[in-house]
């Protein structure tokens, strides 16, 4: 099992910087597919709105948030379900935008866990 922790965006040149913040990315439930993209292309981010386009208008899609960072971008996706992130995944049309982003990319899919008050 995987754990990523996510901090807030601080802003300045240890931190993250908010590139884009689309729908509800913090709501309950479903889950969040973090995407890190290093060695990106100077059209990288226009490529990016276009997969967005694409993902906002699939069934399941909640919201996502693009920092920036001296490394790259990381990507914070929030979906309903595991399958809805599957079944996107899967569309011709998702898999040539991605294929034009021109960025070498990790990325997983992650369920929320806050911990309890008592931890």
């Amino acid at each position: 099992m995987r754990f990523v922790s996510v901090a807030p965006a601080r802003g300045d040149e240890d931190g993250y910087e908010l590139v884009y913040d689309d729908g509800k990315p913090d709501v309950a439930g479903g889950v969040t597919h973090i995407t890190a993209y290093l060695d990106v292309a100077d059209r990288f981010l226009d490529s990016w709105h276009d997969v967005r386009e694409i993902v906002a208008a699939r069934r399941g899609y909640l919201g996502t948030r693009l920092y920036r960072d001296a490394l790259g971008y990381v990507a914070i996706a929030r979906w309903s379900s595991p399958l809805m992130v599957a079944r996107t995944a899967q569309q011709p049309e998702y898999r040539r935008a991605v294929a034009a982003l021109g960025a070498r990319a990790r990325s997983a899919l992650y369920t929320v866990v806050v911990p309890s008050a008592a931890a």
